[in-house]
């Protein structure tokens, strides 16, 4: 019974991943989009070698799609709208340990104690250094 459903999930797999690759044009290699090159070469591929062959096209798909998809990002409607920067996310303060963890974190990541979320720490700026002693003058 295992071995039937384990055959019936690396058949219907790879034939999702042959009609996907046939919609998004992904090829096994950065030539030009060819069935053997494309959906008949992955479904081949997926069948004979199915724990390469799934996440080679996973990893592949990835690639270019985000390749496609540019600097840009796309709403739902299919503009492309400006990117925002990501804003700086505040410093988590863990008062136990008198330190910080990982920017948004909820609790310590060393000893689980919940964070007070605070402003960014300010870097600390050594004081100049002094100016180096005269020797004092010889007599004579």
């Amino acid at each position: 019974m295992f071995t039937i459903v384990l055959l019936l999930v690396v058949v219907v797999t790879s034939v999702l991943i042959a009609i996907d690759a046939q919609n998004n044009q992904i090829t096994l290699s950065d030539k030009p989009y060819t069935a053997m090159d494309g959906a008949t070469g992955w479904l081949i591929d997926c069948l004979q070698l199915w724990m390469i062959g799934a996440p080679w096209y996973v990893i592949r798909r990835s690639n270019l799609m985000s390749q496609r998809r540019g600097p840009a990002a796309v709403t739902c409607r299919g503009t492309a709208a400006p990117v925002a920067p990501l804003a700086t996310p505040a410093w988590a303060y863990c008062p136990s340990r008198n330190g910080g963890s990982y920017p948004g974190a909820k609790f310590c990541q060393w000893c689980a104690t919940p964070l007070a979320i605070t402003a960014a720490p300010t870097p600390t700026v050594p004081p100049p250094p002094a100016p180096p002693l005269a020797p004092p003058p010889l007599s004579q």
